[in-house]
């Protein structure tokens, strides 16, 4: 994949993400934090990556950095996508 590495962690209705450094990106990402919240299980731990599908499929780690960096206010209407691996 070309994306960023998360570790999702579910306890109850809590949701944290966390990057492959340790840091935690649950308010950073808080709409894919509230979307995760959907996972059917009480508590599950996910290693993931977030990547932004280009219109042929394929990962396109440009827009992904650009769309993640962009500011909470000012969304897009493409959303990155979660993979679990």
């Amino acid at each position: 994949m070309d994306g960023y590495r998360l570790q999702v962690a579910k306890d109850g209705r809590r949701v944290r993400l966390y990057g492959r450094r340790g840091h935690n990106w649950s308010k950073r990402r808080a709409g894919l934090t509230e979307a995760l919240r959907g996972i059917p299980a009480h508590s599950a731990v996910v290693d993931a990556e977030l990547c932004f599908p280009g219109l042929d499929g394929a990962p396109d780690f440009f827009r992904l950095v650009k769309t993640a960096f962009r500011s909470q206010g000012r969304g897009s209407r493409s959303m990155p996508s979660i993979c679990c691996t």
